[in-house]
């Protein structure tokens, strides 16, 4: 996965938010973006980016090893940049490592765009077109009744009630 991490970091344990030294996270940084410092293994989901220099996490950023407030300055760290273009998904490449978190997004994000697409119901109010299989499109009448439509290659549109 490509990588941002120009400049360094200062975490406090137990909040959210991310400063910069000689950063530029209003470039090279956005919401959904996954950080994380490079000593460490877990990532962390980036809610927004205040500036240059500041960003928030969707969670406030934690370590057993150190106490709340406890301050780690000039830290290395990694802004993951590259994500699928529909549904920005993290993309992963050969060399990765700790993709785990990465990998686990990305099927979450599939997993519900899979979800939502097969609950969809769209109302329109002007002309759709449908490009489906041979088998063609179910609409559903207003009292429920689905209705298999398809048209023929001469126009003839073919209905059919309850279609399976």
């Amino acid at each position: 996965m490509s990588k941002y991490s120009t400049g360094a970091v200062q975490v406090t344990i137990g909040s959210s938010l991310i400063k910069g030294t000689s950063t530029d996270f209003s470039t090279y940084a956005a919401q959904g973006y996954l950080f994380k410092l490079n000593s460490e293994a877990v990532y962390y989901e980036i809610a927004a980016v205040t500036n240059g220099t500041n960003l928030n996490l969707t969670s406030n950023y934690a370590n057993a090893n150190y106490s709340n407030g406890s301050t780690l300055s000039a830290m290395p760290y990694s802004i993951v940049t590259d994500y699928t273009t529909n549904y920005s998904f993290p993309e992963l490449s050969p060399n990765d490592t700790g993709i785990t978190y990465t990998y686990t997004k990305a099927m979450r994000k599939i997993d519900q765009a899979i979800y939502n697409a097969s609950i969809y119901t769209m109302t329109c109010a002007s002309d759709i077109k449908v490009t489906a299989s041979n088998r063609g499109a179910i609409l559903y009448s207003q009292d429920g009744t689905p209705w298999r439509i398809t048209v023929s290659n001469t126009g003839t549109i073919l209905t059919a009630s309850n279609p399976t």
